[in-house]
């Protein structure tokens, strides 16, 4: 069973990243698994936001934990 998924956009790799928003979608609309995305970059730390980052964090621990009184 899967509670939760995080999933990292990885913007040095377009095609993955677009692979990725589709699997987000999926597990969200098929499985109704809750999931939380954040932009990150293997060559550039610039483009990761930490504020992004924790909050969605947050809101993906909130959605899992709502899940689980259910």
């Amino acid at each position: 069973k899967v509670d939760g998924v995080l999933v990292h956009y990885n913007r040095s790799c377009k095609p993955w990243s677009g692979y990725m928003a589709e699997m987000q979608r999926r597990f969200t609309a098929d499985l109704g698994v809750p999931c939380a995305g954040f932009d990150g970059d293997q060559a550039d730390p610039r483009n990761f936001n930490e504020a992004q980052y924790t909050t969605r964090v947050q809101g993906l621990v909130e959605a899992m934990e709502a899940n689980k009184k259910d």
